[in-house]
């Protein structure tokens, strides 16, 4: 029989199998065909591949003797067998390890799958937050210009203006102070006139990773460490010691100015006089983050502000920038838009310059209509006016004097208090300010008598002599500053009679008299859902101070004592406002306008667009023809007739000849609680006219307040609103009629 040497598998069996199977065949002793020359027996491998021919002669090919291959196997210990097939250890690693490779490999792709297919958006956005960086964009705050373009506010900057220096480290791939060598420094510090120290510890800090911006993580701005005199320098320089990097360095340093806001007439000059804070009562004020807080930078803040956008910015091949805004994750910005007022400049100079004269020349004892100097000066606290065009309700000019920063100078120590954080506030007086107007508020007592047919011109004498009127259940009497004799309608309107107008204010009772506050505007009337204070009061302060400022509210209903004391403008709220709206309806014709001072808007740069106002159409309130044309005419004949309380404005020139307007003067007590309430110390006069008088351009507002008590005066001050409010508005009609009067 052929001999098979080919090698066979080793079966591994227990150790006591083994020497159990050695132990046999030593007794038996050698099996038939296992002599000498005898083929050995097929298929007898020992360790895998060594033939097993006899412990002595296996060198020289000779069959083992059975009792070799017993002491054989048992030096082998029972690990491995003779058998013919491979072992079963080997196929139970082998299908153990096939299957741990199958189970590693599903892992694989089970994770390949998660990151390819499941997470592929969360790992794109990942690594491409990696290889980016945001940087903000800020957009550059809308201008404020006039009603004719003028500019009044705009954002700049000034040589003086610090500056802010902007290096993007992810785009540069540079290592933390790995660039700047000793050279570098010393460079840098000849440069900026710093010391070494000083220089290695400003680049220690600009190119530290840790110490970016928290938000842009990838960026610093490094303006805090660096003097605003040598950021330009910085600037420059970094882009001179990065050339050899190319446009990397082009794109991730950028220098810029910081804008500030500046109000364009605050440094001006005209004709020699200085108008420092011209429209700061309008304009208001931004802080630093770029917010306005009141005035039209306040009302307006949303729409001059726009939306900062963020711009991504990409590193590609060889450190080069990729900007991309609105494809990627940044953000495009809402581009401001600029703000055009009704405020006219021309008018409001004028103003400006009539209430600083006015007001020096009450505290300086000058009398404009005598034009001397006297001993009776006047300790004026407030002076403000306002201009509206009585058509349209378009706020022309507005403001008040002294300003916050004279009114500290003046009042800081004012002896009452409760009034001295009003003296210093300096925040839209004519527009915000709520006061009893006086005598102005027998314009709407005669509208309205006139209106309802309760007397007329020429009339029945209403009053036939005297200078005090008792009232029942009134504690102190009506009383005249100049008595009136068998007086009118005509009469106690000319002379502003206070026992007139309470004997009209009695005969129209408190309903009829709640009536004229809503007819002409001069209240909100809580009753009516659709009332509300007019659009400017919504324009010129911002969304969260609306609550707390609020225009005068009509009372639900008026108590029988305060009947008597509204037929003289007491007991009423009114503001300088309101005055002028329900004013306008008695000159335009008998239409209520809505006072505003938004112009339009016009993309920033740009063209003006939208024109016209945001306010309602004006609304008829009195549709008497007759009544209004006699209420022009008695407005006219205040300043015409000689017993009129405002004539010394034509009799002295104040005004310029052959310029025909109408008006009405005021006066009334301001209360105090350090003072007991009502006092003879604390008044306001009012004047109040429109211009010229057949087709009014314009109606004017002025008012002042006066503390007739002057430590070192030697006499009591002027209060009557004749003499104190009357001389600024014709100072005003003066310098806008001065050329054309028609």
């Amino acid at each position: 029989m052929p001999v098979d040497d080919e090698p066979r598998r080793v079966r591994r069996v227990p150790r006591r199998r083994a020497r159990q199977d050695a132990e046999r065949g030593a007794a038996l002793g050698a099996s038939p065909g296992e002599g000498p020359g005898a083929p050995p027996r097929r298929g007898v491998r020992l360790l895998a591949d060594v033939p097993v021919r006899g412990a002595a002669g296996l060198a020289h090919g000779l069959p083992p003797r059975q009792e070799d291959r017993g002491a054989l196997g048992r030096r082998m210990g029972g690990l491995a067998v003779i058998d013919g097939a491979r072992p079963p250890f080997l196929r139970t690693r082998a299908f153990f390890a096939g299957g741990l490779l199958l189970v590693a490999l599903a892992a694989l792709a089970g994770r390949l799958f998660h990151i390819q297919i499941v997470r592929h958006e969360h790992y794109e956005a990942r690594a491409l937050r990696q290889a980016s960086s945001l940087r903000p964009v800020d957009t550059r705050r809308g201008d404020i210009r006039d009603v004719n373009g003028v500019l009044l506010a705009t954002s700049t900057a000034p040589p003086e203006a610090p500056s802010q220096l902007s290096v993007d480290w992810h785009s540069l791939r540079i290592a933390q102070r790995a660039d700047f060598s000793a050279r570098t420094v010393l460079e840098l510090g000849c440069l900026l006139r710093m010391p070494a120290p000083a220089v290695a510890d400003l680049l220690r800090h600009a190119f530290d990773r840790e110490a970016t911006h928290p938000k842009y993580c990838q960026y610093l701005r490094i303006e805090d460490k660096v003097p605003p005199r040598a950021t330009p320098l910085l600037g420059a320089y970094l882009h001179a010691v990065g050339g050899v990097r190319g446009a990397s360095w082009s794109g991730a340093v950028t220098f810029e100015k910081r804008l500030v806001r500046r109000n364009t007439f605050a440094d001006a000059r005209d004709r020699g006089e200085r108008y420092f804070g011209l429209c700061n009562e309008i304009l208001g004020r931004v802080v630093d983050d770029g917010h306005g807080t009141h005035g039209v930078e306040g009302g307006f803040d949303l729409v001059l502000r726009g939306r900062n956008g963020v711009e991504e910015i990409r590193a590609g091949p060889a450190g080069l920038l990729s900007h991309v805004c609105a494809g990627g994750i940044g953000v495009d910005p809402i581009e401001p838009r600029d703000v055009y007022l009704t405020i006219d400049v021309r008018l409001q100079k004028i103003l400006w310059d009539a209430l600083r004269e006015g007001f020096e020349n009450l505290r300086n004892g000058y009398d404009p209509f005598t034009r001397r100097t006297t001993d009776r000066r006047t300790n004026a606290l407030k002076a403000s006016a306002l201009i509206m065009d009585p058509h349209t309700g378009r706020i022309l000019a507005f403001g008040t004097w002294p300003q916050r920063r004279e009114a500290l100078r003046l009042f800081g120590e004012y002896p009452v208090k409760s009034l001295r954080r009003w003296l210093t506030a300096g925040r839209g007086e004519p527009i915000f300010d709520i006061y009893e107007p006086g005598s102005v508020f027998k314009c709407f007592i005669a509208a309205k008598i006139l209106q309802e047919g309760l007397a007329s011109v020429p009339g029945s004498v209403i009053w036939e002599g005297g200078s005090s009127r008792r009232v029942p259940g009134r504690r102190l009497p009506v009383t005249d500053a100049h008595p009136v004799t068998d007086a009118g309608l005509l009469e106690g309107f000319v002379q502003s009679s206070n026992i007139v107008f309470s004997i009209l204010a009695e005969r129209l009772g408190p309903r009829r008299l709640r009536a004229l506050l809503a007819q002409f505007g001069l209240g909100v009337d809580p009753r009516d859902p659709n009332d509300r204070d007019p659009a400017v009061m919504q324009q010129l302060w911002p969304q969260e101070w609306k609550d707390e400022l609020k225009g005068p509210r009509i009372p639900a209903s008026i108590p029988p004592q305060d009947v008597t004391s509204m037929g003289f403008g007491m007991a009423v709220n009114v503001t300088m406002l309101t005055l002028a709206r329900g004013y306008s309806a008695l000159v335009n014709g008998g239409y209520l306008v809505d006072p505003h001072i938004h112009y339009a808007y016009a993309p920033h740069g740009g063209v003006c667009g939208m024109q016209g106002s945001t306010s309602g159409a004006p609304r008829r309130v009195m549709n008497d023809e007759k009544a209004l044309a006699t209420m022009m005419e008695l407005l006219r004949l205040v300043v015409d007739e000689k017993h009129g309380t405002a004539h010394r404005l034509v009799q002295s020139g104040l005004v310029p000849a052959g310029l025909a307007f109408g008006g009405k003067t005021g006066t009334s007590k301001r209360c105090a609680k350090e003072l007991g309430g009502y006092n003879n110390r604390l008044y306001t006069g009012t004047f109040i006219c429109h211009a010229p008088a057949e087709r009014p351009r314009y109606v004017i507002v002025t008012r002042v307040d006066v503390d007739r008590e002057w430590p070192d005066a030697r006499v009591l001050g002027l209060y009557y609103g004749g003499t104190t409010a009357a001389p600024i508005a014709a100072s005003i009609l003066s310098a806008v009629f001065r050329d054309s009067p028609e």
